[in-house]
C-alpha cells in the first residue's frame, strides 16, 4: 500500500541548521483516507529568528515564545507518524510531498537531528514528490500556463482556494488540491498519448493489409 505525506512548514529563516520550525502541518493519505497533523511550536534555544521570516509568517517573537516547546511538538509528530508508519519495517515508508518540498525536507530532517533522532529515514522515502515540478512539466506539455509559480499565483490561476497564505495548514490544503488537478491532467495526457499510439498502430496495420 502506497502512502504519501503532504506537509508544509513555517520557519524562522532559510537555513535549517541555524533557524527553526514554528509551524508544521501535514496530511497523510493512507489507503485513500486523509489523516491531519497540525501544531505550532517554539524554536530550540540555539535557533535564530530572522526578521524577514517574521514578515512572511506574520508572527512576532512574542507569539513564538508562547507556543508549546519544540520538544513537545516533535514528540507529537513522531506519535502521528507511528500511527501510520512502522519505523521497524524497512518496507513501510511514506512518500514526502509538498510545494518546493526539498526546502521543507531539509528543515524536517534537521529537526530530527536537533532532537537527537537519527531515524528520519525510517519513516520517509528519499524519493520525494514536488508539486511545483509537476506543474512545470504540465506547462512544458502545454496543459497549464501561469505568470509565475508562487503558490498564491498558482492557486489563483487554477481556481484553488487559499484561505491564509503562509499558514502551514492552509498552504498544504491548497497544495493537495493543486496536486489533484495536476494528477487528473497527467492521467488524461497519458490516456490521450496511449490512444494516439494505438490509433497510429491500427492505421499502420490497415495499410499493411492492403
Amino acid at each position: 500500500m502506497k502512502k504519501i505525506l503532504f506537509f508544509d512548514l513555517e520557519t524562522t529563516g532559510l537555513d535549517p541548521k541555524k533557524n527553526g520550525i514554528v509551524h508544521i502541518a501535514a496530511i497523510a493519505i493512507i489507503d485513500g483516507e486523509l489523516h491531519r497533523f497540525h501544531c505550532k511550536c517554539n524554536i530550540l534555544p540555539d535557533d535564530e529568528i530572522e526578521d524577514d521570516a517574521l514578515e512572511v509568517t506574520g508572527l512576532t517573537r512574542k507569539d513564538i515564545a508562547g507556543f508549546q516547546s519544540s520538544h513537545n511538538a516533535f514528540q507529537q509528530f513522531i506519535i502521528f507518524m507511528k500511527q501510520h508508519i512502522d519505523p521497524f519495517d524497512r518496507d513501510d515508508k511514506i512518500y514526502p510531498a509538498g510545494y518546493c518540498v526539498e526546502f521543507d525536507m531539509q528543515f524536517l530532517r534537521e529537526w530530527f537531528f536537533k532532537h537527537d533522532d537519527k531515524y528520519f529515514g525510517s519513516y520517509f522515502y528519499y524519493r520525494k514528490i514536488d508539486i511545483r515540478s509537476l506543474l512545470h512539466y504540465l506547462e512544458y506539455k502545454g496543459q497549464i500556463q501561469c505568470n509565475d509559480y508562487k503558490l498564491t499565483t498558482v492557486c489563483k490561476s487554477l481556481g484553488v482556494r487559499l484561505n491564509d497564505a503562509h499558514d502551514a495548514m492552509a498552504d498544504i490544503e491548497a497544495t493537495l488540491e493543486i496536486f489533484k488537478i495536476a494528477e487528473k491532467s497527467l492521467v488524461a495526457m497519458n490516456y490521450e498519448e496511449t490512444l494516439e499510439h494505438e490509433l497510429w498502430h491500427t492505421e499502420k496495420a490497415g495499410k499493411n493489409e492492403k
